[in-house]
C-alpha cells in the first residue's frame, strides 16, 4: 500500500592498495609484522534495506539494516616512519571493516514544526585500531623495540539522536539536536589490545 515502502541495494568494490616496493621501507614491515608485501587487493560486497510505515501525512517509523566495508587507506597499511624512540608503522597484512548495522527512526510532523528520534547499533568486524606494537624480528636500521601500529578488532558501536524544529512564527524558527554514541572494541592482551575503549567517539552533545 502506498503507507509502506521498501528500498533495497547492493553494490560490489574492487580496491588495490600499494606502495612502491622501491621506496617502501620494507625492513619496518617486517620488523613488526613480519611481511614484506607492498600490494594488496579487496573484494567487498555491501548491501542495505529500508523499510518505511507512514500511516498518516504527520507520521513516519522506519527500520533499515545493511553492511558496508571499509578499505584501510594506503598509509594504516604502508605507512613506514622511523623516529626516536618509537616507530610509526602501517600494517600491511589489515582487513577491512565489515560494518553490519540496523536503526529505528521516527518523524512526527506537526503544525509549527517537527520531532524526529533515531536509534542505531553497528558491529564493527575488523575495526582498525591504533595500538604499540612490540617488535618481533631483528632487521638492519630498525632500532627500537616499540611502533605505533594498527592492528584489526571486533567493535561495536551504539547511539541515539534527537532532532527538532518549531517555527515561533511565519519566517523565524528554532531547531536544536542532542546526540548520544558509545563504542567498545574487544580487548586481547596477547595482540597488545589493552582499551575497550574506541578513539574519535563524540560524547554526548546538544
Amino acid at each position: 500500500s502506498a503507507a509502506w515502502q521498501l528500498h533495497a541495494g547492493m553494490r560490489i568494490d574492487r580496491t588495490r592498495t600499494s606502495a612502491d616496493p622501491a621506496l617502501a621501507n620494507t625492513n619496518l614491515y617486517f620488523a613488526y609484522q613480519s611481511t614484506r608485501s607492498t600490494a594488496h587487493t579487496d573484494t567487498a560486497p555491501s548491501a542495505n534495506i529500508r523499510l518505511s510505515w507512514k500511516p498518516s501525512a504527520h507520521f513516519e517509523l522506519s527500520a533499515s539494516g545493511g553492511r558496508t566495508v571499509r578499505i584501510p587507506d594506503p598509509a594504516e597499511r604502508y605507512f613506514a616512519l622511523k623516529r626516536a624512540g618509537s616507530d610509526w608503522v602501517g600494517n600491511p597484512e589489515l582487513l577491512p571493516t565489515r560494518n553490519t548495522g540496523a536503526d529505528l527512526s521516527a518523524i512526527w510532523h506537526f503544525r509549527m514544526g517537527s520531532i524526529r528520534s533515531t536509534f542505531f547499533y553497528q558491529s564493527l568486524a575488523d575495526w582498525i585500531a591504533l595500538i604499540n606494537q612490540p617488535r618481533v624480528a631483528a632487521q638492519p636500521g630498525v632500532m627500537n623495540a616499540m611502533a605505533r601500529y594498527y592492528a584489526n578488532a571486533d567493535a561495536r558501536l551504539w547511539g541515539a539522536e534527537l532532532e527538532f524544529s518549531y517555527a515561533l512564527i511565519q519566517r523565524f524558527f528554532i531547531a536544536g539536536n542532542l546526540s548520544w554514541v558509545r563504542g567498545q572494541k574487544d580487548i586481547d592482551p596477547a595482540r597488545h589490545i589493552l582499551s575497550a575503549n574506541l578513539g574519535e567517539v563524540p560524547p554526548l552533545s546538544s
